[in-house]
């Protein structure tokens, strides 16, 4: 009995220090290796270590790429084999560089964790060395941003992303990242990092993952503050929310595909979440702990992710033979939050906010959120200029009047074919216009909306702001 204890702590051990993360010397460490347990998630790579030099990879030039070195190096490497390099001088100006690897084989349309091991110098800028997705629906997804210098201990850094319907994805581990909007630092960078030990894995029991009708959810288990049934009877109540921006919109993003929201570290922390496929929410802020500690104690579903949501709502792509048109918008951020007002509404959802000028939250169910809008209204009004808020509660409050069925032929038309205009006080009268024209029909009256329903004040504040 006690050899067969002894013997089970060992193993115990050996799994622990193959499972915990962290820095490890630049050489590989000590003379013991514990030994390799093999993931039966890992997706077999050639060339994953660089020995064989580029064979797999392709560079790609993103950005101010004519004078950065990239290049393989003996002995940089873990356990000094051979590693990739790339190197931007500050002189040279800040860059988006990076090693490209197209992966095949996988499962279509599942989530995977891409991993390496680096080591990094003078990272300065933007947002360091990192990992990012290849595909546009995946627009801002990426590994924890870095900065600074670590060389003499390897880190690594990973990022999870959704394979394509092909089973196939683009990876890239880079200087710098392709987009260069992050408020106040931008993208690009310049420095000098080593990558080394690129590996692939599908994620399973990493993530804490539940699946509803139309959400699929991924999140760092630490994340979850509340019990898992209390994630599934809220994914049930995002369903609704889903259905009832499709009704308002006609239309469903990403080709009906169930959408997927995925705590993530690589986001700048000036930001709570971010939409695409998927939907990212950033695990380095307290986001996730507040939404399921506010979710336990007052049944809210969330204001900020339903309005990323709302922003996926924004369809522009032919489907099934539609082209659908989304240049008729002129402020997504007011309308992801319209379309979030109606869902709310519909579904009789709970948020907890601050209206503005208030000294506190409150909670907010169903249609109350108008209210919220409200005060934006009644404070910007006096200065002659709304703000996108009290644009929002203008439009919405018109439905104590019209009733929401001609918006909802409205979105269906003005979405069905190209707008003419392309400025945004001019796409205001098109919206407006066109609504009166549903309105019209669906209550069997003339209506003139911009005229009759909004007075000579409002319109000047709503052109004062979109002009």
């Amino acid at each position: 009995m006690k050899k067969s204890l002894f013997f089970a702590f060992l193993i115990a051990g050996a799994l622990c220090v193959c499972s915990c993360g962290g820095d490890e010397p630049k050489n590989g460490g000590g003379e013991w290796t514990p030994p390799v347990i093999e993931n039966p998630n890992k997706i077999e790579l050639e060339n994953a270590g660089f020995e064989n030099g580029l064979e797999g990879w392709t560079i790609k030039n993103f950005s101010n790429g004519s004078k950065t070195v990239v290049e393989i190096v003996d002995g940089e490497g873990r356990s000094e084999s051979k590693a990739a390099k790339i190197q931007q001088w500050p002189e040279n100006g800040k860059c988006c560089v990076a090693l490209e690897r197209k992966l095949t084989g996988l499962e279509p349309d599942v989530l995977y964790r891409a991993t390496v091991s680096m080591r990094y110098s003078d990272l300065s800028d933007g947002c360091g060395a990192i990992l990012f997705a290849g595909d546009d629906r995946q627009h801002w997804n990426s590994s924890k941003f870095t900065s600074g210098t670590k060389l003499e201990n390897w880190t690594t850094a990973s990022f999870d992303f959704l394979s394509d319907d092909n089973g196939e994805a683009l990876v890239y581990l880079a200087l710098g990242f392709k987009w260069d909007s992050y408020p106040n630092i931008g993208g690009r960078s310049t420095g000098t990092v080593f990558y080394d030990n690129f590996s692939v894995v599908k994620v399973t029991s990493e993530m804490f993952s539940r699946e509803s009708e139309h959400i699929r959810f991924y999140c760092y288990p630490s994340k979850v503050t509340t019990s898992g049934a209390n994630v599934e009877k809220w994914l049930k109540e995002v369903d609704g929310m889903y259905e009832a921006y499709a009704e308002l919109v006609g239309a469903v993003p990403h080709q009906g595909r169930k959408l997927t929201i995925l705590t993530t570290q690589g986001m700048y922390s000036g930001y709570w979440a971010l939409a695409g496929y998927p939907i990212l929410w950033g695990a380095n802020t307290q986001a996730p702990e507040q939404h399921f500690n506010e979710l336990a104690e007052k049944g809210t579903i969330s204001f900020g992710l339903m309005h990323e949501i709302g922003h996926v709502f924004n369809v522009n792509y032919n489907f099934n033979g539609q082209q659908y048109y989304s240049n008729w918008n002129w402020n997504d951020e007011m309308f992801a939050n319209f379309r979030m007002h109606y869902g709310l509404e519909k579904v009789g959802a709970k948020v907890y906010m601050t209206a503005n000028g208030a000294s506190q939250a409150r909670l907010y169910t169903g249609a109350e959120i108008l209210e919220m809008y409200k005060a934006d209204y009644e404070q910007t009004l006096p200065t002659g200029k709304f703000n996108d808020n009290a644009i929002h509660y203008l439009l919405a409050n018109l439905t104590n009047s019209i009733g929401w069925e001609p918006f909802k032929r409205t979105f269906r038309e003005i979405t069905t074919k190209s707008c003419p205009y392309s400025n945004k006080y001019d796409k205001f009268k098109y919206f407006v216009n066109t609504l009166s024209k549903h309105a019209s029909e669906v209550h069997g009256t003339s209506y003139d909306i911009l005229n009759d329903m909004i007075s000579d004040t409002e319109r000047k504040a709503v052109e004062k702001q979109l002009k």
